[in-house]
């Protein structure tokens, strides 16, 4: 099995470095982030090992044969870093996996600094062919459909879906999942499609297209339950933090219908978590039951809010929520911490799928 490190790591990929092997055939053995971004020496557990954040990437590239590029979370590494570390790789004699498909313009830059040296490894979803001819209206999607949705951004969505892609599997069930990502085919999971993204794209025809997407897996595929997670936020909490105004998961939900689903949240200081009537506006606005509620160890920084306006989260340990947790009715409510009680969230799916 061939090593990769993975570069510049951040908080976006903790769940990919717990999940260990890429592609099947690949795992991470390093993961480096920039000097100065504040990770060095913080450890990411996993099953079987624990991994210790560094920023020596030459160091750390003698340990492996692959270089794993991954996306910028909050921090932007700059480009001219980047141009650095994948020509260090390149003269080490190292394969790449390069995933950073936001900034096209780079993307291409690298795309064909590593075509003239004939080192990219192609990491691609499987394909299936065009099962079924483009026509406009919507196909009903006979699979049960799990959603994970978010109240807010950053709020996890991608970790519970992991989690539950990987506890399904376990359990024997014959599982699909479509991401809030664009590179987590590399691990199994289909990625959102990018035209969700494009902008000379209408609604109507990201609406069908989606639709032809989920289409397709559900027939090539034929899983027994298709989990889809959805980018960004829901809904606005103000003209100023209007988080999109929630259209990516509108545009979701007049692809596909939901049969369960999972709301993530930030926790929230001096509220009782009463979850009832943001249920009700969801499932009025996008039709979506919300089964269970997970909150995340995130919290709003109320200082932004009185300063610039603008809602920004920061990250709080595991036990806060906990903490906030033994204080309500958790049956009632059903806010759980995930990484505690995934059983439990499937063992509630798998009832109302019956």
């Amino acid at each position: 099995m061939e090593k990769i490190l993975m570069y510049p790591y951040n908080r976006a990929y903790r769940t990919y470095v717990m999940n260990e092997v890429v592609d099947g055939n690949k795992k991470i053995e390093s993961i480096v982030s920039p000097r100065g971004w504040g990770f060095e020496g913080e450890t990411v557990k996993c099953s079987n090992r624990q991994y210790i954040i560094t920023s020596e990437f030459s160091e750390e590239m003698k340990k492996c044969s692959i270089v794993w590029f991954v996306e910028d979370d909050n921090l932007k590494l700059p480009d001219n870093t980047l141009l650095e570390k994948v020509k260090e790789a390149i003269n080490g004699g190292k394969k790449i996996i390069y995933t950073r498909y936001k900034d096209g313009e780079m993307y291409l830059k690298v795309s064909k600094m590593l075509d003239e040296t004939k080192s990219q490894i192609e990491i691609i979803d499987e394909k299936m062919d065009d099962i079924i001819s483009f026509k406009d209206y919507c196909y009903e999607i006979r699979v049960p459909v799990i959603t994970i949705i978010g109240l807010e951004e950053r709020t996890e969505k991608f970790d519970v879906e992991v989690a539950l892609w990987n506890r399904f599997r376990q359990l024997g069930y014959d599982v699909e999942a479509i991401s809030t990502r664009l590179d987590s085919n590399i691990i199994g999971i289909h990625p959102i499609p990018r035209f969700m993204f494009e902008v000379g794209m209408t609604e109507t025809e990201k609406i069908i297209k989606y639709n032809h997407f989920i289409k397709k897996i559900e027939i090539a595929k034929k899983p027994e339950v298709i989990i889809v997670a959805i980018p960004g936020a829901i809904m606005p909490f103000d003209r100023v933090n209007h988080s999109n105004f929630g259209s990516m998961a509108f545009l979701i939900s007049m692809a596909i219908s939901s049969d369960s689903s999972i709301l993530c949240s930030p926790l929230y200081n001096k509220t009782t978590m009463d979850y009832t009537e943001i249920k009700e506006d969801i499932f009025n606005k996008f039709g979506f039951e919300i089964d269970y509620c997970y909150i995340a160890p995130i919290t709003v920084d109320g200082r932004s809010l009185h300063e610039d306006y603008e809602r920004k989260l920061f990250e709080i340990g595991s036990e806060h929520v906990s903490e906030a947790l033994e204080n309500i009715n958790q049956n009632a409510i059903s806010n759980i911490l995930i990484g505690n009680n995934i059983d439990e969230i499937v063992e509630v799916i798998i009832e109302k799928l019956g």
